[in-house]
């Protein structure tokens, strides 16, 4: 694709407290209503569901295998990444993202990005998807997702820090010429929006300090910035050197975050929205910077088998 797509439909729905999070269900029969109810309304014309799933649960490891082709590397994941996963994580489900050839005397090898996903929350919530009469065809990791956007933003150009803030957790995904380099998930958040009635709706709220034993209190802001400073460091001493921090998800409109990220990072800072990636339709002309910068995760994970 030349020019930008066009978002044509795009919706989100609240879930009662306790139903879901972090990509796991725990009341799946009230998920499938929830999914059914928001088919209905949102009038959606396509069955098919591309489905994106993250959390701290999933792991992500530096992999090297002999160069092949990706069908065959990846059917042989279960036995060559077992030594680098918990026992625990036996049953997971496995994936790989090349982004480098290594030409050795001994042959050829591919490095890329190995992902362990546990399988029981994936099937979780696949089985809550299907029970309401929509079909997954495709399961995809966010922060790959999310990368695949701002492929779409940026053509590939420069090395980057990509943060995606969630409400628990973010994901922080090494961009360089397009291609992920590492990506860690880091238990610090932002909530920004209100609740009411235990759903997530409403306007961006200021974050509250919180406690630490009887250390001094730290904010949610700042617990952020020295997770993602720790990530950076850790990326930069590897050898990366990324050019600015982007930032999306919902924490992503913080006014406190945007001030305080280029002093504790070092380093230029911006927001990457879905205005960035494609031409909005008249729908989506009302939509504030929480929810542009909130469906931006939906959006790569739905221009998964785009060309360009």
């Amino acid at each position: 694709l030349t020019a930008k797509p066009k978002l044509v439909r795009h919706g989100e729905f609240a879930l009662e407290p306790g139903v879901a999070g972090e990509s796991e269900v725990f009341q799946i029969e009230e998920l499938t209503a929830a999914f059914k109810d928001f088919w209905k309304q949102e009038k959606f014309g396509t069955k098919d569901v591309a489905l994106g799933i993250g959390g701290r649960k999933i792991i992500v490891r530096d992999f090297e295998t002999q160069v092949d082709t990706i069908d065959k590397i990846r059917g042989r994941l279960k036995f060559d990444a077992a030594p680098l996963l918990p026992q625990q994580m036996g049953n997971a489900v496995l994936d790989f993202y090349p982004h480098t050839i290594k030409e050795l005397d001994t042959g050829d090898m591919v490095a890329g990005l190995l992902v362990a996903s546990p399988s029981e929350p994936t099937e979780r919530l696949i089985a809550a998807i299907q029970g309401a009469g929509l079909d997954v065809e495709i399961v995809d990791f966010i922060p790959f997702a999310i990368a695949r956007a701002a492929r779409k933003a940026f053509n590939s150009d420069g090395e980057y820090l990509i943060v995606n803030i969630r409400e628990h957790s973010s994901d922080i995904i090494a961009f360089k010429y397009g291609v992920p380099q590492m990506v860690r998930i880091i238990p610090n958040g932002l909530t920004v929006r209100e609740k009411q009635g235990g759903k997530h709706r409403g306007v961006a709220d200021g974050a509250a300090a919180f406690e630490a034993g009887n250390q001094s209190p730290v904010s949610p802001v700042d617990a952020l910035v020295a997770g993602i400073r720790n990530t950076l460091n850790f990326y930069v001493g590897r050898g990366g050197a990324p050019a600015a921090v982007l930032l999306t998800g919902e924490g992503s409109v913080s006014p406190e975050l945007i001030e305080k990220l280029p002093e504790g990072l070092q380093l230029s800072a911006g927001v990457l929205s879905l205005d960035n990636v494609i031409k909005l339709g008249h729908r989506e002309d009302g939509y504030g910077d929480i929810e542009r910068a909130a469906a931006l995760a939906a959006l790569g994970v739905g221009m998964r088998g785009l060309k360009g």
